[in-house]
């Protein structure tokens, strides 16, 4: 009985984990073995645990003995003195007292001897269970976190990236919980059952076995509605999954969602999936207590049933059964029936970690094709690098019915540079993977110095390969590492020489911390320019024996890239160099030209051959977008004077029919002025060998405005940039200082902890559902009469034997049977309510805070995003996690605490009522128990957290290793990554270590207290029994309703961790909520024109990114744009051409100036409105987890797009034929980021989107970058189009694509350096000049 109070928190606390934990993995047939759990542990681990499950048994037998005792007493105290005198005058009671003192000493040191049993054994199985199980799952996270890094990259292609991170996180988290302390408890209940069921069937068989009778239905209620309570969690667990999917995707794509103002339209979409949680959450709330309520109800039934036959057996006379027989016997059964119910979430607990254990194990047994670890394999001593393709065929293992290579041969002899060249989807880069081994072709073979690359061994053959791609890869830590990853002992002397080969080493320089500043996350905070260079630094520290290069160029500006070409150019001899390129400018002077189309080599040979022999090659390079033409004679004498160290008259013509000279065919090139070969975007998507030339591309990275991260995001996120172009007085001006005083301010503000949450605050949150709330609650304050009640009928019953009347004995005996039936009919009743109501109110609650911050996070400004404190997965977590936790504290837990206060209070009263005396002895042992509760709360919080954020850190590491897993693979750096992730989860398992210690002493203390306090109880009732002070009725109604009041407030506390959850994740909820953008996208103020002219002004702009407030990118930039002008600007990264982009977006504020539309500072008009009057196409553009149709209407929020404009602007982008070519048209989802869909189909789909606007401003942002030269065409013609009658602002490295604006703005250091038509720009022989020159000079 003492444990029945207990069921209640264990049921709760196991179905409260249950939705706590977000995670759960889906319902699953599959579970692993029950010892194969155990397959790590090693010699310790299995002593402990033995150990652990040998004291738990001992543990578990304390509570049957203490049944004995208890009997013994109360036979002691009733028969013992009363029945023998057959009276009421208890004084008269002499006889025996000395025999009875002695005996109650005795039967008290029993209760003392198993307390300290108790306290010994207890301690040993938790800590000991809790120790055994840190080690394992330090252990499974290792193993895991290997296998996945051995795993080959087709596994990756078909596995949800979120889910291996959730894997990691939530799914070991589980482990741990099932092979803890859980199975320890599970053992200790075990031996309770046993050995009661022992006790009882000796002490009196038949009422043991009428009173297991009812034990079936117990197990049966339980175990139903424990069977729902799962299947219910794992739907409400994939159903919140499907929304934190959408929130993930959301906040990662931020940028893009403001740009189009899709805010209200997200929200929905996170709200929609939330709905079905919800519905399915309040389900589970109903069944919870639906399975509590039926166990209550079958045991209250239980005791009226035992008492019944129990005084009807005393009745009969049936020999052995005295009234402590009884309650001996009705104890030790009860606490055995009991003891099953309170195993099954242990077990159920260990079910799901076996569970969880079957995908983490088939992971870590998954033998991948390609080992990244493998050690088999020859291993030449030095790799020539002569590399051969034979009749190689190949289709992606996620996509088996698309052939992409069908029998390619190609041989590329030691030292040569080769480039591949051809269409988008011709199979170019899919080459380059096989060389790298991250597949294995079907048919054929690749060989590598006559040796097939799958007989070598994979890591020596990777180490020898060095790769630089057009979108590189950096880790979240200082560029010094990043260099380093290059490969193993890289010296600082190898790593500075790298830096300065590809012309890093000045700007690196020019930061405060110089090789020590971070990069932040995936790079963040560096320009695409300043990336890219780190990451060609990173490859020549490898001193690869073969070269690939993806682009690799592409992403700088014109000044670095002729240095970058240079280097790569010097770093590709004496190595086999093999370039993919869309510019064909870049490859001219490769040794080998191969053209490939529909996966099969059309043609090669040189470029003057290829030329020549007017096939695919010829029609790419002549596919070139066509140039404005200049009259030759000043301009050629320029040229001539300046820029000709020409090799031959092709690179001249070339160069001149890029920049807009046109030349007589009559010069002898033999090539027509139409094949100019202007840079286009078909270069900048593929060409890692833009290496190969001093043309350079203009694609740049830096302007790889990705909405999300901008060319200055680079210095955006605040590289320091230029920290020299900063340092200007301009830096140190007024403007400056206050806005630093400003920033440090609210840093400092930041710093502060975030504001404690009051109870009533969180309770506040509930307000609107006040009548589920008080329905609920009157449920929980009529079952709490309930146990207050029992104590006096448990009482009543056995003392009524001091009556001798058998009439009178059997009508009490059947009246109190009938009201325990009573008290369980009540009981099911008011937990359905509870369930009912609480559950409807908290599940209400849930979803309205998940509404309400996913909202406020999508008002909030960029700037707040830029922060890295709000990364995309502390949001999610917040939402996720957080909130769940609010929940943990409100609703259904106010009803526990309302119904343990009605319990303890009126017990309190009643004990008041029949001894205060021992009332107030054992309401004082009281708070030592209610102490030692306090003590395992705060210890278990604080190592909470510690876990947390240490757990939060390995995760991180983890995470980022599983999305950049190519570039590891390539780097071959994933031991490094392993050794990282090993060293973070070393903290974690230290604390888990000292946390043992402290939960195993405290769970033994609070356990051993209870067999203390009933020693002093009886021993002090017993004496004021003899004094006369008190009946022995008033002593058991004191006992009972006191100790199950105490129980009460033990279960208060153990929801304290709960509560101190809830007050943190409701202050970082409510820190949320306050937070206020500066600029209020959701905010109704402000001037909406009824039209936009399209006349843009810069006056006076200075600006720094608020996160980096030392580097002041714009200083006094002025600009003038009329409307319908189509404006470029140019210039080296970091100047500010994105900036200004953004700025006009309104992402941010300029910290002086302004920025005006047809002449009305943007800070007056309505930041909807204005948005909406703009559409921009970036170079990396960000497509949404749905289908082509949906991501082109995501252009417009406003109405619903009918299917026809957009198959129109799908038409105008030059991407409806491709998509009606797809099995399911515009139904065809695109993955998440648009994985399924190659650079250029994306960048049309973006097309499309911004068409679909209808947009008075146009912002492209090296809109063309990504496709190859017959898309660039058509696309660039349907940009032209889509500029007519529109402000079109261009941010451009490459200036073959901007001849024809009208105005160029050359930017340097955040101010204009001069501004003018290509034309004049040429003739000032200014920087603009310069930069062309740099592209073009062979």
């Amino acid at each position: 009985m003492a444990n029945s109070e207990r069921t209640e928190e264990m049921q709760e606390n196991y179905q409260r984990n249950g939705t706590l934990q977000e995670q759960l993995p889906k319902a699953r047939k599959q579970a692993v073995g029950s010892t194969e759990i155990f397959r790590f542990a090693d010699g310790l681990d299995i002593t402990l645990m033995i150990l652990g499950i040998l004291a738990s048994l001992v543990n578990g037998a304390c509570l049957p003995l203490m049944s004995l005792v208890l009997g013994e007493m109360s036979d002691h105290l009733i028969s013992g003195c009363l029945v023998q005198t057959n009276t009421t005058n208890y004084r008269n009671c002499t006889q025996s007292q000395e025999k009875l003192n002695e005996n109650m000493i005795t039967l008290t040191l029993c209760y003392v001897g198993i307390g300290v049993a108790a306290l010994i054994f207890g301690y040993m199985q938790i800590s000991f269970w809790v120790m055994a199980a840190a080690r394992q799952t330090k252990r499974i996270r290792k193993e895991f976190f290997h296998s996945i890094l051995a795993q080959d990259i087709s596994w990756f292609d078909g596995c949800d990236i979120g889910e291996l991170n959730t894997r990691m996180a939530d799914d070991i988290n589980k482990i741990n919980d099932g092979i803890g302390d859980k199975i320890a408890l599970l053992f200790q209940n075990m031996s309770t059952f046993l050995i009661g069921l022992a006790i009882g069937l000796v002490k009196g068989w038949k009422l043991t076995l009428v009173t297991l009778s009812t034990s079936p239905l117990i197990m049966a209620s339980a175990a139903v509605c424990s069977r729902m309570v799962i299947s219910l969690t794992s739907k409400e667990l994939s159903a919140y999954s499907k929304a934190g999917a959408v929130a993930e995707e959301v906040l990662s794509s931020i940028r893009t969602v403001i740009a189009f103002g899709a805010q209200e339209k997200e929200i929905q979409r996170y709200t929609e999936n939330l709905k079905d949680a919800k519905d399915i959450g309040i389900k589970k709330a109903i069944a919870s207590k639906l399975s509590l309520g039926a166990v209550y109800f079958f045991m209250n039934g239980t005791y009226g049933l035992a008492f019944w036959y129990g005084t009807s057996l005393i009745f009969s006379g049936e020999p052995g059964y005295t009234i402590g027989t009884v309650l001996a016997v009705f104890f030790s059964v009860i606490h055995s029936s009991y003891c099953i119910g309170a195993a099954a979430p242990h077990f159920e607990t260990f079910t799901v970690a076996r569970g969880a254990a079957f995908n983490i194990f088939q992971i870590i047994d998954k033998k991948p094709s390609i080992d990244n670890f493998s050690t088999t394999g020859y291993k030449p001593e030095c790799i020539e690098g002569t590399v051969e393709f034979k009749n190689v065929s190949f289709s992606y293992p996620s996509r088996p019915t698309m052939k992409i290579l069908k029998g390619l041969n190609l041989k590329i002899k030691s030292g040569q540079t080769v480039a591949l060249v051809g269409p988008s989807g011709s199979g170019k880069s899919t080459a380059v993977q096989l060389l790298q081994r991250l597949y294995d072709p079907e048919d054929g073979s690749i060989t590598v110095d006559e040796k097939d690359i799958r007989g070598l061994n994979v890591r020596h053959y990777r180490e020898h390969i060095g790769v630089v791609s057009q979108e590189p890869v950096l880790f979240g830590t200082t560029i010094r590492n990043n260099i380093k990853y290059g490969r193993d002992g890289v010296t600082d002397e190898e790593m500075e020489k790298a830096a300065k080969e590809a012309n890093a080493y000045d700007f690196i320089m020019e930061f405060p911390k110089k090789f020590n500043t971070l990069v932040g996350e995936k790079g963040a905070q560096m320009s695409g320019g300043q990336k890219q260079r780190i990451a060609i630094a990173r490859a020549l520290v490898r001193n690869p024996k073969i070269l690939i290069l993806d682009e690799a160029t592409s992403a700088l500006d014109a000044e670095s890239e002729s240095a970058v070409q240079a280097a790569l150019e010097k770093a590709s001899k004496g190595r086999t160099t093999i370039v993919v390129a869309h510019r064909l400018s870049t490859i001219r002077s490769a040794d080998l030209i191969v053209t490939i189309k529909d996966g099969m080599v059309v043609e090669k040979g040189t470029h003057t051959e290829l030329m020549a022999k007017q096939g695919l090659y010829c029609s790419l390079a002549m596919s070139q977008p066509p140039v404005k033409k200049l009259t030759v004679p000043n301009t050629l004498s320029i040229l001539l004077d300046n820029t000709m160290k020409a090799k031959d008259l092709t690179d001249f013509f070339v160069f001149s029919s890029s920049y807009g000279v046109s030349l007589p065919v009559s010069w002898g090139t033999g090539l027509d002025p139409s094949q100019s070969n202007g840079s286009s975007s078909l270069e900048s998507a593929v060409s890692p060998k833009s290496s190969l030339r001093p043309r350079i591309s203009f694609t740049s990275a830096s302007n790889k405005l990705d909405i999300k991260r901008t060319d200055e995001q680079e210095s955006l996120t605040c590289s320091a940039e230029r920290k020299s172009s900063c340092a200007s007085p301009c830096a140190k001006s007024s403007l400056r200082s206050g806005c630093m005083e400003q920033l440090e301010r609210s840093t400092q503000d930041a710093e502060k902890s975030l504001p404690e949450v009051s109870l009533l605050k969180i309770f506040k949150l509930n307000k609107s559902e006040w009548p589920f709330v008080i329905l609920g609650t009157l449920a929980s304050v009529l079952n709490g009469t309930v146990h207050p009640i029992f104590s006096i009928i448990f009482a009543k019953i056995i003392t009524m034997f001091e009556d001798k009347n058998k009439a009178t004995l059997k009508h009490d005996a059947e009246m109190y049977s009938m009201i325990f039936v009573i008290l369980g009919i009540i009981c099911f009743v008011s937990y359905f309510m509870q369930g009912l109501f609480y559950g409807t109110a908290g599940e209400i609650l849930t979803l309205r805070l998940r509404h309400l911050a996913f909202k406020t996070m999508l008002y909030q400004d960029i700037a707040w995003f830029d922060d890295k404190e709000n990364s995309t997965g502390a949001l999610t977590t917040t939402l996720a996690i957080d909130i769940a936790q609010i929940q943990g504290a409100t609703s259904s837990r106010v009803g526990v605490l309302t119904q343990n206060a009605t319990n303890m209070g009126l017990s309190i009263i009643i004990s008041l009522t029949y001894g205060w005396e021992m009332t107030l002895l054992i309401v004082s042992i009281a708070p030592v128990l209610a102490l030692t509760g306090m003590i395992e709360t705060a210890a278990v919080t604080g190592f909470a957290n510690k876990d947390r954020q240490e757990l939060k850190r390995a995760g991180k590491i983890a995470t980022e290793a599983v999305e950049n897993i190519r570039t590891i693979v390539s780097l071959t750096r994933e031991k490094a990554f392993e050794q990282m992730y090993e060293e973070t989860l070393q903290t974690q398992h230290r604390n888990t270590l000292k946390k043992a210690q402290i939960i195993g002493s405290c769970y033994a203390f609070s356990h051993a207290f209870v067999y203390f306090a009933y020693a002093a109880g009886f021993r002090f009732g017993a004496f004021l029994v003899q004094a006369g002070r008190m009946t022995p009725q008033g002593m058991f109604i004191v006992f009972t309703a006191i100790a199950y009041g105490a129980m009460a407030i033990g279960e208060a506390l153990v929801w304290a961790p709960e509560y101190s959850k809830a007050r943190s994740g409701a202050a970082h909820l409510f820190a949320l909520l306050e937070k206020k953008p500066t600029i209020d996208s959701c905010s109704q103020k402000g001037k909406k024109p009824d039209a936009c002219e399209g006349n843009l002004e810069f006056r006076e702009v200075s600006f720094f990114y608020p996160c980096r407030p030392d580097v002041l990118i714009l200083q006094g930039f002025s600009l003038r744009v009329e409307k319908g002008q189509t404006v470029a600007f140019v210039g080296s990264s970091g100047c500010g051409k994105t900036t200004s982009v953004q700025l006009l977006q309104r992402f941010y504020d300029p910290a002086r100036g302004q920025v005006l539309f047809d002449g009305v500072d943007a800070k007056d008009l309505n930041v909807q409105w204005l948005r909406s009057q703009i559409a921009i196409v970036s170079q990396e553009p960000l497509l949404f987890n749905c289908s082509i149709a949906e991501n082109i209407a995501y252009g417009d929020h406003s109405r619903a797009v009918p299917l026809d404009e957009i198959k129109e602007v799908a038409n105008a982008a030059n991407i409806h034929s491709f998509i009606e070519g797809l099995p399911e048209k515009y139904d065809t989802q695109v993955g998440l980021k648009g994985v399924q869909l190659s650079g250029g189909q994306k960048q049309r789909i973006a097309i499309a989107r911004a068409l679909l606007r209808k947009p008075k401003i146009l912002l492209l942002d090296e809109a063309t970058s990504a496709l190859d030269n017959e898309n660039e065409k058509v696309v660039q013609h349907a940009l032209d189009k889509a500029r007519k009658g529109r402000t079109c602002l261009v941010v451009a490295h490459r200036l073959s694509t901007i001849q024809n604006a009208d105005l160029i703005v050359v930017l340097h250091k955040g101010k204009v350096k001069e501004q003018g038509t290509h034309e004049e720009l040429l003739r000032n022989r200014g920087m603009y000049f310069k930069l062309v020159n740099a592209q073009s000079v062979h």
